[in-house]
């Protein structure tokens, strides 16, 4: 995903960010007038019509996300949805897929989702009720074991083999102790749950992890963030993220009858672990949470999509 704003330093420029990619970096050369900032770890553009409508062009809109401010300046007469839409781009609920892909991750293997094991340990999985999200882990996890032991049948795989594996993640592939771990844990679920083994066939020791301490900001810095977040949607929604401690997917799940203000309390349905819990609801927060709902109008949930507002878990 693209991000396009107004530098800050120098407001004839847009800067645009993206996440390392080769392809995006050969697509933003054919800009005229464009730099690589080494100060600001980005790239500037001329900020003219022309420049924003040639970056879209080039990696469609459904992949670049304009700054408010930004939008504004070249459509001053936007309606609402239309500033939601270059902010916040989504692909809308008929095509799933852009028609032009030259700025993106590699898609799912969608073919393996036919394949016999593949089809079991996701309904194993879903019997089970686990998340979409250990769902989609452990999916992809037994899809790069199937592409390793290819023609060889992954009920066939014994334990020095898996092991093998397991080094050929570590040493060739550089994955981290918590994504070793998802590997090992997928394969657990497959070998226990689907093919019904004893534990002892798979009982792998879990690579360690280093224990890191977190990067804490300082109220300066995260007043810093507030400040530079034109939309007063993410402002809120990065309001109550910074208030309650609440996960991004449980804040983007909240509905309206969630905030229960009599008792200045936040519920939270099934968060990690499918557990409900409650946090609290401040005084500073409910008078932010006023601000966004009287500009906004959500009718279910607090956040709510501008063109799509049926938001469910998958």
């Amino acid at each position: 995903m693209l991000n396009i704003r107004i530098d800050d330093a120098d407001p004839t420029q847009l800067a645009v960010s993206f996440p390392e990619d080769s392809v995006g970096n050969d697509l933003i050369r054919a800009v005229p007038g464009r730099r690589w900032s080494y100060s600001r770890r980005c790239w500037l553009i001329p900020n003219t019509r022309e420049a924003v409508v040639q970056v879209g062009q080039l990696f469609g809109k459904a992949y670049c996300r304009f700054d408010e401010a930004l939008v504004r300046l070249y459509k001053p007469n936007a309606t609402h949805a239309e500033v939601e839409q270059a902010t916040n781009p989504s692909v809308s609920p008929g095509n799933t897929q852009p028609a032009r892909k030259p700025f993106r991750y590699a898609p799912p293997l969608t073919e393996y989702d036919a394949h016999p094991v593949i089809i079991a340990l996701s309904e194993s999985l879903r019997v089970q009720n686990y998340s979409f999200k250990t769902l989609k882990n452990y999916k992809q996890a037994i899809i790069a074991l199937i592409r390793y032991t290819d023609p060889k049948p992954l009920d066939q795989l014994t334990k020095p083999q898996y092991q093998k594996y397991l080094l050929f993640l570590i040493d060739k592939r550089k994955l981290s102790g918590s994504t070793i771990n998802v590997h090992i844990n997928a394969y657990k679920f497959y070998q226990e749950k689907v093919l019904q083994r004893e534990k002892e066939f798979y009982d792998i020791q879990l690579a360690r992890t280093p224990t890191k301490l977190p990067n804490v900001y300082s109220i300066a810095e995260v007043k810093a963030i507030f400040k530079a977040t034109t939309s007063l949607k993410y402002r809120t929604l990065f309001r109550v993220v910074y208030a309650t401690g609440l996960r991004l997917d449980e804040v983007a799940h909240l509905r309206l009858v969630d905030i229960d203000r009599n008792r200045q309390l936040i519920n939270v349905r099934a968060g990690k672990g499918k557990k409900d819990r409650v946090v609290m609801l401040s005084e500073k927060l409910r008078a932010f949470l006023d601000e966004y709902l009287i500009q906004y109008n959500p009718k279910t949930f607090l956040f709510e999509n501008a063109e799509d507002s049926r938001t469910s878990r998958p």
